[in-house]
């Protein structure tokens, strides 16, 4: 399916590589990812894309996500943490249904993960599913109730978190087999 199908399915997704519309506002960058709602008709496509309602939608995302107050702000002066933030905005004006999250904690320092991690649990909690592709093991065991490691892109492990914290398979692929000793 083309992109605008999957996102209008309700299926939001961010990138590893943070790449927003640097000329744009934080929250014109929203407003492009709302535009979604009008891609299946060619007659809404020039219906105007700042209007309240949509106005309305994207700031309750920035709420959401963090940034109203940096609503204003050129996208291009933002942090990297901002940034991660501002892509999860973006996802989420679409993604009512699925958020897929590529490496979203990659670069952040550890006050900027305990956020986003918070943001994470607070939109897994409101219903919306979560699929996580991420290498920081510790972010991963806490946000994940079901985990898939591939070593390869070859499954080695499936499970809920201490199944796969104890896992031979995936000590000896992730830690080597003299990380065995130091795996807990």
């Amino acid at each position: 399916m083309p992109p605008y199908q999957i996102a209008a399915g309700g299926i939001g997704r961010t990138f590893q590589n943070v790449k927003p519309f640097a000329s744009l506002t934080v929250l014109e960058n929203v407003l492009v990812a709302r535009g979604i709602s009008r891609y299946g008709s060619f007659w809404n496509i020039w219906r105007g894309w700042k209007t309240s309602n949509e106005h309305k939608a994207a700031m309750g995302v920035l709420e959401r996500v963090g940034l109203v107050d940096l609503a204003e702000r050129k996208a291009s002066l933002l942090p990297l943490g901002n940034l991660r933030r501002l892509e999860i905005a973006r996802a989420l004006i679409v993604g009512k249904k699925l958020l897929l999250l590529d490496e979203s904690f990659s670069g952040l320092r550890h006050e900027e993960t305990a956020r986003l991690e918070s943001l994470i649990k607070s939109i897994r909690e409101s219903g919306v599913t979560i699929l996580l592709i991420e290498h920081n093991m510790r972010v991963a065991m806490s946000l994940c109730d079901h985990i898939v490691v591939l070593d390869h892109g070859k499954t080695i492990a499936e499970g809920d978190p201490a199944s796969i914290q104890s896992n031979e398979k995936v000590i000896e692929a992730y830690l080597g087999r003299k990380g065995k000793r130091n795996a807990a």
